[in-house]
């Protein structure tokens, strides 16, 4: 990941600068439209995933979720290795509608996508249908998803901010 943390340009042509790193993969953010996106550095994926208003879900500020609590994806993960259904707060939060949907997922964490990745997608099915479709080979690639969460954007004020 070191040569991509180098030169990564956001889809404005800003620059960003990266909030974390795990294993091949990073969260960056742009300085200009602040937009975060989720880079994948495992050799299985081709994409980089823009991730929303993830900046104002998740930190270090009151009422965001830190970046480091990875519970929900890596009990998904956890599921997908073991070929069983996760718990109902993990289909809701990833839009898993059916036996297809969590097959993509298995095909995405087989192609090396991690816990970590899945955290960033959690509860945006668009990004989460992105992200399994940058899986090479991936069987399920007409699959779509979507969570209860999709019509919720957060802004400044909901997030605590003044």
């Amino acid at each position: 990941m070191t040569k991509a943390t180098k030169t990564l340009r956001c889809h404005c042509r800003g620059k960003q600068h990266v909030l974390d790193v795990f294993e091949q993969s990073l969260t960056a953010q742009c300085y200009d439209c602040q937009v975060c996106t989720l880079v994948m550095g495992h050799p299985n994926f081709d994409d980089w995933i823009p991730l929303g208003d993830f900046d104002l879900k998740r930190g270090n500020r009151s009422g965001q979720r830190p970046l480091d609590d990875l519970t929900m994806a890596q009990h998904l993960v956890d599921c997908l290795r073991r070929d069983i259904w996760p718990s109902a707060a993990t289909i809701l939060d990833f839009g898993i509608e059916s036996n297809r949907h969590l097959g993509a997922l298995q095909h995405a964490v087989y192609a090396g996508a991690t816990a970590y990745d899945l955290d960033r997608v959690m509860g945006i099915g668009w990004t989460i249908t992105q992200l399994v479709r940058a899986a090479r080979n991936q069987p399920y690639h007409d699959v779509e998803f979507r969570t209860v969460y999709d019509e919720w954007m957060w802004d400044d004020k909901e997030s605590g901010e003044s």
